[in-house]
């Protein structure tokens, strides 16, 4: 008795149900599909390299950070930041040089994961840097190794060494101190400057180290009174000198000694 022709559809959708079977409801194991998780991603400490100022290096300031103990430098000659990303603590050691111009620094530090620290250099500079008058080409040198024997990062940066005579005031004359504690005892054209004037007001903040005991006065930059007089002991140019800025703790503020002045509170000269 044929069927109705609403009865024929069904019946063929259920044996069409019935014949095709599922892949995942097969036996074989070609018919099986692993579902496997992800491996995890491993995340690596990464490096970031600054050099100089805008890649410049300037011989009073490499002078002045190189005085400085490693952990209070506000600036140096390359910065390297490390940024732990790693699930651990890691330990680095890392080096930079500038071949041909400077001795070798190294810092280690320990980086708790997550972590991120900028490491501060000022290698010590051979005294061709501070007898160089042109502009030169160099190369910062930086290695990075877990301290034992594995090199992990090496880079190659460029920079410019500037002429000892030039210098970088910066914004508002931020660079100021540095550069006075530089010019004093180093720069030739000194007594040439005072040469062309009637008097020369400089700076007196501290007569010697001994005023300050227990810190390093390289990290102050105030040339030294002692440094001043030593080098102008034997020039008639100490007459045109008049000190000022004396510190509280300068005893030539109440005592008195040959060939040595202190200005007065408010002393005039006239132009």
């Amino acid at each position: 008795m044929p069927l109705p022709g609403k009865l024929r559809a069904l019946a063929g959708l259920l044996l069409g149900l019935v014949l095709v079977t599922p892949a995942f409801c097969g036996d074989e194991a070609s018919d099986r599909v692993d579902v496997r998780p992800a491996a995890p991603v491993r995340l690596e400490p990464s490096y970031k390299i600054q050099a100089g100022i805008d890649g410049e290096i300037y011989p009073v300031f490499a002078n002045y950070a190189s005085l400085q103990r490693q952990g209070d430098r506000t600036f140096g000659v390359v910065s390297v930041t490390l940024s732990n990303s790693s699930q651990a603590a890691i330990r680095r050691q890392v080096s930079v040089k500038i071949p041909g111009w400077s001795d070798e620094e190294i810092q280690t530090v320990e980086l708790p994961a997550g972590a991120v620290r900028t490491l501060v250099f000022a290698p010590a500079f051979l005294p061709r840097l501070y007898q160089n008058h042109e502009i030169v080409a160099a190369a910062a040198h930086i290695n990075i190794s877990d301290g034992v024997s594995s090199t992990l990062y090496q880079s190659t940066v460029p920079v410019r060494l500037r002429s000892a005579e030039d210098i970088f005031w910066g914004h508002q004359f931020k660079y100021a101190p540095f550069i006075a504690s530089w010019i004093t005892p180093h720069d030739s054209r000194v007594e040439s400057v005072l040469a062309q004037v009637d008097v020369a007001y400089l700076d007196g903040t501290f007569h010697d180290a001994s005023e300050l005991p227990g810190r390093d006065l390289r990290e102050i930059p105030h040339p030294l009174m002692t440094e001043t007089l030593s080098r102008l002991a034997a020039s008639p140019l100490l007459s045109k000198v008049r000190f000022i800025h004396l510190n509280q703790s300068n005893p030539l503020l109440r005592e008195r000694r040959d060939h040595v002045v202190v200005a007065k509170d408010g002393e005039r000269f006239g132009l």
